[in-house]
């Protein structure tokens, strides 16, 4: 089991706005992985609520940058930038489409491990393309060597166990290294179907603070990655499960008029969640599904379990999410900031930091 030793998942499900509360009695289910429990317990309160953002055709890959929505779409495959108004335009129109489908994936770098901050990347099966802050180059970054032709996602070590690499997960079951440099490694496999849309654990998150945490759609588990490897499940239960969101230790929303966590519904619009919705859940685990009638699940850790809560039913065919960019670059390690571009007020712990990378000037954090 590594450093994960045992891990124990608590399960409940919460009705959106709740307005017919389920009656559950007590039920455990030995997990496959350790000695863990899997509990499904009553309905709780209700959570809040998701409103549409803006229209858009097909849909997939989302990111925060800056002040605005990057969106990939799904056959044709482009890339669409999305203003706090919810107007669109094209972004990197030399984005290559191989023709046929392919869900591409997209994400933005924070600029650490010697990638470049606000750097785009965007996958085409095996292949990842980095794209300009501005969307006017695109080039071919990387490339891994599954045997996949469409579904590859990606995201960025934050917290450091990966030596702040690139994180490539292949719908396979593959999931990839790369470093600044555009050299892959080989990390892990994990079997049982089709797996999409990582996240890197931050330090709170219990025994698997660090690791990679990749949800698997079709048997409905999210698991947890070591650098070695090692790979151990966090919760199950979840039909569906698409992808792997934290909630930000700093919860802004993305603008007056977007909130603070954004999911692509397939094949018709973007929704919105408010900041406030997530107040309380700060480095929490977000799953959304790709199911009829998905909505998110919350994975939380309380101590000594990890406790899953669905938080929301019926809003759609969700693919990928994230939340609001409200983080500056700040290699003191804390990742947060206030302000979508690093304006206003530093809430980064004064660490030395003469390079002044986090962009506040103020000599510190």
């Amino acid at each position: 089991m590594g450093r994960f030793g045992e891990v124990t998942i608590v399960s409940a499900r919460i009705g959106h706005r709740s307005e017919h509360k389920e009656e559950g009695e007590m039920k455990r289910i030995g997990l496959l992985l350790g000695a863990g429990i899997f509990m499904l317990l009553p309905a709780a309160t209700a959570w809040g609520a998701f409103s549409d953002f803006t229209t858009m055709t097909k849909p997939i890959g989302v990111a925060a940058f800056e002040d605005k929505l990057l969106v990939t779409t799904y056959c044709p495959q482009q890339i669409y930038l999305v203003h706090p108004n919810g107007e669109k335009e094209i972004f990197a129109p030399d984005f290559p489409d191989p023709g046929g489908c392919v869900e591409n994936y997209i994400a933005v770098s924070p600029g650490f491990g010697g990638f470049t901050k606000n750097e785009v990347f965007v996958t085409a099966a095996k292949k990842i393309y980095r794209i300009s802050p501005d969307g006017s180059e695109v080039t071919l970054f990387a490339e891994i060597s599954s045997s996949v032709s469409s579904h590859t996602s990606l995201t960025f070590d934050t917290v450091g166990f990966f030596d702040n690499d690139m994180i490539v997960v292949a719908p396979n079951g593959d999931v990839w290294r790369v470093d600044a440099q555009g050299e892959t490694t080989f990390l892990a496999h994990l079997s049982g179907g089709t797996v999409e849309n990582p996240a890197i654990a931050p330090p709170e998150f219990g025994p698997v603070a660090g690791s990679v945490i990749v949800a698997s759609e079709n048997t409905g588990k999210v698991f947890a990655i070591d650098p070695d490897g090692t790979t151990v499940v966090i919760a199950s239960g979840i039909p569906g499960a698409e992808g792997a969101n934290f909630v930000p230790r700093q919860i802004c929303n993305f603008s007056e008029e977007g909130g603070a966590y954004f999911g692509a519904i397939y094949p018709e619009k973007i929704v919105t969640a408010p900041a406030e919705d997530f107040a309380g859940f700060e480095n929490d685990l977000i799953v959304q599904q790709e199911a009829s009638g998905g909505g998110i699940f919350r994975i939380s850790w309380d101590g000594e379990n990890y406790v899953s809560t669905q938080l929301a039913s019926g809003i759609g065919h969700f693919e990928g999410a994230t939340f609001a960019n409200c983080y500056c670059l700040d290699p003191d390690g804390d990742f947060y900031g206030e302000g979508n571009n690093c304006a206003g007020p530093d809430n980064c712990p004064n660490n030395p930091n003469p390079a002044q990378q986090d962009g506040d000037e103020d000599g510190v954090g």
